[in-house]
């Protein structure tokens, strides 16, 4: 499973899905695409890109954050 989180805000999908998430994080959107048993954050406002340039995450204790815009991902076994 894709766990994304902001502050108390949790959302959970399965890897297997195909969908984009925009999360309204601190400081605007971080866009997250789950296609192809992969999970990458597309766009986010942050200043430096860190979470976007970050590789596609696709095993279990796999994990990105944009901290700026404090939204958080990682993927959990079921």
């Amino acid at each position: 499973h894709v766990i994304i989180k902001y502050r108390e805000k949790e959302w959970i999908y399965p890897l297997s899905a195909t969908v984009e998430v925009e999360v309204k994080g601190a400081i605007g959107l971080t866009k997250i695409r789950i296609e192809d048993n992969k999970v990458v954050i597309l766009s986010s406002p942050c200043p430096h890109k860190t979470c976007v340039s970050h590789p596609a995450l696709t095993k279990v204790g796999d994990w990105n954050a944009c901290l700026p815009n404090q939204v958080f991902l990682y993927i959990k076994k079921k």
